[in-house]
């Protein structure tokens, strides 16, 4: 829990600053070179953020849940080496084994739940951003084709500072 209260609530903010600094950098940029493929950047940055926050939802639980499992274990371990002496004494090693690895069983369940959503989120994550990178290059070069409002190198520049949008938008609400 100290790895988790460090990671979630002294180093984060820092985190979230880098991030609120990197989005408004490229959305800046983007503006400057082309404010219609900027909005439709800007939009399809918004898919996996809405993917972030269905699911992001689940991973929250996930943790808490893995939070009550430890301390609960914790407590069971404390008291059974408290109790140590009193264990042998009435032979219950094996009935405090099978207790064991059922706490245990349910604490590793509840991680491995955890895992997958984990995983599941990052897929749906990299599907969605790769998605939106995509339809930034094809709007963008059907803008570039048609009208020719913007150049090949802009449309690079775009596709490139996607990735400083995207970033920001499903790191936050993580952390």
């Amino acid at each position: 829990d100290v790895k988790v209260i460090e990671e979630n609530y002294i180093l984060a903010p820092f985190a979230i600053i880098t991030q609120i600094t990197l989005f408004i950098s490229a959305i800046v940029i983007m503006l400057f070179y082309s404010p219609a493929l900027t909005g439709v950047a800007i939009g399809l940055s918004l898919i996996p953020m809405v993917v972030m926050l269905f699911v992001g939802g689940k991973l929250g639980a996930h943790e808490t849940n893995i939070s009550n499992q430890n301390e609960s274990f914790m407590h069971f371990l404390k008291d059974n080496l408290v109790g140590f002496s009193t264990i042998k004494v009435f032979k219950s090693e094996d009935k405090i084994k099978k207790i064991f690895k059922s706490r245990n069983g349910v604490l590793e369940t509840e991680k491995a739940k955890k895992e997958r959503t984990l995983v599941l989120l990052e897929f749906l994550q990299t599907a969605t951003s790769i998605l939106a990178q995509f339809g930034v290059f094809f709007v963008g070069a059907y803008i570039a084709i048609k009208t020719g409002a913007i150049q090949a190198s802009v449309l690079i520049l775009f596709v490139q500072l996607m990735n400083s949008v995207m970033s920001p938008l499903i790191q936050i609400p993580t952390l």
